[in-house]
């Protein structure tokens, strides 16, 4: 999630009215707030958990990112924004891109890349 928050630094430039929504279903979202305000952005960030209506926060954003750097065998989470007509960029790892076929049904990109994620977005 680091990339991803180097991304939100580097999109933040680009449009200061920006505003991130992480949603996390595991673990401390401690490191990741730590690391938004050593890059200036806290203010730009929200941190959720355990949400049970994802459907209304995907109907709330303009673009989902899964950049996730663990190969996953189908990402359902993507589906689902999909679903709701959302913008998704996802990362090029595992069977995320038998889900989204790049340039048309989403963006696919190298999650390690923040340039490459903040381009997409």
């Amino acid at each position: 999630m680091n990339y991803f928050l180097d991304a939100c630094q580097i999109i933040s430039m680009i449009d200061p009215k920006v505003r991130f929504l992480f949603v996390s279903y595991a673990g401390s979202d401690e490191p990741y707030k730590k690391r938004s305000d050593e890059l200036g952005i806290s203010d730009k960030v929200s941190f959720l958990q355990n949400i049970n209506d994802a459907e209304r926060i995907f109907n709330l954003s303009r673009v989902f990112v899964c950049p996730t750097i663990m190969e996953e065998a189908f990402g359902a989470v993507i589906t689902e924004a999909m679903a709701c007509r959302v913008t998704v960029v996802g990362s090029r790892l595992g069977g995320i891109p038998e889900i989204i076929v790049d340039g048309e049904t989403g963006v696919l990109v190298n999650p390690e890349y923040a340039d490459a994620i903040a381009k997409s977005c």
